[in-house]
């Protein structure tokens, strides 16, 4: 049998059951249509988190002190709780480091205005934090280095913790707030950032050396940001880094260290990982949706041999070859997954923008989810047509003929 023939047959086929070729069809779109959506959305949400960190600055590493801990787990006392300021001093000597930003956090504390209160976690910081970590002023303005300098206690405040003391669309610029037992001024207001990544809005930002003197403790430091002269720069600067901190801390093993240096493209690298295992998670429960389609393809299937019996026996007769048999029913089995992969894409892509719109992400659909999609359609068709054609191909002529 030629392909021509071979195609003609079984579109035939086909037509003759337009009914059931369509319902049997309709199981494989729900099942491609599910993973499709599922990759779709995935691939998007995943684009839009990382896109999100990367706003942040690619060239930034982040150093934090780290406890030091025996084999068995437990903590070894070294006398520090925290880095310091001679780390920051050690950071900055790295060629690789064009600037170097150095911050404390403090608990969360009461931040009070008259009769209104709100509780704020407050970091103390230099002004080039802001710029690292795209923060940008909505009115008033940002401490100075001079005010750093001196530990002038002034503020900045996150928009919801300004809205919280002084009321929506109020400006507190210049006013005197309450932070636990001291009166801090109001430099200026951040403008709302609308990130799931972020935590500004709800904050309040101090000089660091304020928050050292009258917070933390003189000399402490929570993490050191370390602002790289290329992104291309990354691996060498943080080898640099973790080479010049364990000199200065008088560590010979690395393992042994007590502090952790992370770049902007290692936390990118574990939210992908995550995020692609979630993602893998979800398009394989949705996938199970495939296998009740593919069942479906086989009970056609095997309704199909059992309805066309002469037909069979009629072309074994005449000379047809099992083979030709087996093939033109597993090609009538690939069609119909074929037919329901190529819609399942389309209806999953519309599905996935759809969702997409609603959850403020752009889906994507990749070449691989379609080629994945074609694969598992093909895949499909063979696995489970292969056994009614099997079946087809098998049966003795002559009781096909006597099949009424």
């Amino acid at each position: 049998m030629g392909i021509k023939d071979l195609i003609q047959e079984t579109l035939a086929s086909l037509a003759a059951n337009k009914a059931r070729s369509a319902l049997t069809v309709l199981g494989i779109v729900v099942g491609i249509a599910s993973v499709i959506a599922m990759l779709a959305i995935g691939a998007g949400a995943q684009s839009s988190i990382t896109d999100s960190i990367s706003s942040a600055g690619a060239n930034q590493m982040t150093i934090s002190y780290q406890m030091k801990t025996d084999d068995s787990g437990n903590i070894v006392w070294t006398g520090k709780t925290s880095l310091t300021d001679a780390d920051v001093t050690t950071v900055a000597k790295s060629s690789y480091v064009k600037q170097v930003i150095p911050s404390v956090s403090s608990s969360s504390m009461t931040l009070a205005y008259q009769d209104n209160s709100s509780s704020a976690s407050i970091t103390g910081t230099t002004p080039d934090y802001f710029d690292s970590e795209s923060l940008e002023i909505g009115s008033g303005g940002l401490f100075s280095d001079q005010d750093n300098e001196s530990a002038a206690k002034v503020i900045v405040l996150g928009a919801t913790t300004s809205e919280d003391l002084f009321g929506t669309g109020v400006n507190g610029v210049g006013r005197k707030v309450r932070v636990g037992t001291m009166i801090f001024t109001v430099a200026g207001v951040l403008q709302t950032k609308d990130s799931t990544t972020s935590s500004s809005d709800s904050s309040a930002y101090v000089p660091i050396k304020t928050a050292q003197r009258y917070m933390t403790g003189a000399g402490d430091v929570s993490s050191i940001t370390a602002i790289t002269k290329s992104t291309d720069d990354s691996d060498a600067a943080k080898a640099d880094i973790t080479g010049l901190l364990l000199t200065a801390h008088g560590i010979s093993d690395a393992d042994d260290a007590d502090f952790k240096v992370s770049s902007m493209a290692d936390l990118i690298s574990t939210i992908s990982s995550v995020t692609g295992t979630f993602i893998s998670l979800l398009a394989a429960i949705a996938g199970i949706s495939l296998v009740v389609g593919g069942i479906g393809i086989m009970n056609m299937m095997l309704t199909n041999v059992s309805e066309r019996k002469r037909e069979i026996g009629l072309r074994k007769a005449l000379g047809a070859e099992e083979g030709s048999i087996t093939l033109q029913f597993l090609s009538e089995s690939i069609v119909l997954t074929m037919i329901g992969g190529v819609i399942g894409v389309l209806v999953g892509w519309i599905l996935a923008a759809v969702a997409g719109s609603f959850m403020s992400i752009t889906a994507t659909l990749t070449m691989s989810s379609i080629a994945l999609a074609a694969g598992v359609c093909i895949g499909i068709g063979l696995v489970f047509g292969y056994y009614p054609a099997r079946q087809a191909a098998r049966l003795n002529p002559i009781e096909a003929l006597r099949f009424q």
